[in-house]
């Protein structure tokens, strides 16, 4: 996203703390290329943070196939499974 302009209110993706979050743009700055992004915390609680315009997305990141399938696995068995053969 180089030599745009981000609308205050517009949603965006950034990643905090290794995890995709979706935000708010509270400003952008485009002489330094700065984004003031709004956003909750898992808490619920607000929290502002400032990134530079190449770390923020449009759209969310497309999930590996891998971490699609797999996203509601119950692995409770292959544990219990495991504990069971003293593996």
């Amino acid at each position: 996203v180089s030599s745009a302009f981000l609308k205050r209110g517009q949603k965006v993706f950034l990643t905090l703390n290794g995890r995709e979050v979706s935000g708010v743009v509270l400003g952008h700055d485009r002489d330094i290329d700065e984004v003031l992004v709004g956003l909750k915390t898992p808490s619920g609680e607000d929290f502002e943070t400032t990134r530079r315009l190449e770390e923020i997305r449009l759209m969310e990141s497309r999930k590996s196939a891998r971490l699609v399938d797999h996203a509601d696995a119950n692995y409770t068995k292959l544990a219990d499974f495991q504990m069971a053969s003293g593996i």
